[in-house]
């Protein structure tokens, strides 16, 4: 077998180095790869903290916090949120999902090797996420071991909560509900 086969990639710096976009892009890669790589190994796909779910009159509240998708990426909540209760009757789930888009663009400058590149890019990538409905339990497929979903590597929405209508009202399936919570472990409080 090739020792070098595989694995991550970092930069190596030296004096005189000339350095483009795409070796800050490797090095943001590498960290990032690592870190997600050890939450999925560590932690599993979960809630860490927060998220709770409540039902008030026709929405549903979430409260801010974390959770970790299966790809280890960080699901972060900075405040407390609401969704409209789903349209169809009968169990639905509510789901989070981790997204990414661009910000802030920036004119490209015209380089003498590419006279082609012009227009602009989005200089941040800013993370962010999107509550949404499900009938089905997008980890059905995943075994749950010591307060975690075993992790997949793929990317899907983490669910939240199960929620039914009953005799015209909505309730939250307790026993679905138990599961998610005997993940929560956090130790970290937000500074206000």
């Amino acid at each position: 077998m090739d020792d070098r086969a595989g694995g991550f990639s970092r930069n190596h710096y030296f004096n005189g180095k000339m350095l483009a976009a795409k070796d800050f892009q490797a090095e943001q890669e590498y960290h990032i790869g690592k870190r997600r790589l050890l939450n999925r190994c560590l932690f599993g796909s979960r809630v860490v903290c927060g998220l709770t779910v409540k039902i008030n009159g026709s929405s549903i509240f979430v409260d801010g916090g974390l959770a970790l998708d299966c790809c280890g990426r960080e699901i972060y909540v900075p405040s407390s949120g609401r969704i409209a209760l789903p349209k169809r009757r009968g169990s639905s789930f509510l789901t989070i999902s981790y997204r990414e888009f661009g910000t802030d663009p920036l004119p490209i400058p015209m380089f003498p090797e590419d006279p082609q590149q012009e227009g602009f890019e989005h200089s941040r990538i800013r993370e962010s996420f999107k509550l949404g409905w499900g009938t089905e339990n997008p980890l059905k497929e995943h075994e749950w071991r010591d307060g975690a979903w075993v992790t997949c590597g793929k990317s899907h929405p983490l669910v939240l909560a199960q929620i039914a209508s009953k005799q015209g009202r909505f309730i939250i399936n307790k026993t679905f509900a138990k599961k998610i919570d005997a993940g929560r472990t956090c130790w970290c409080k937000e500074k206000g």
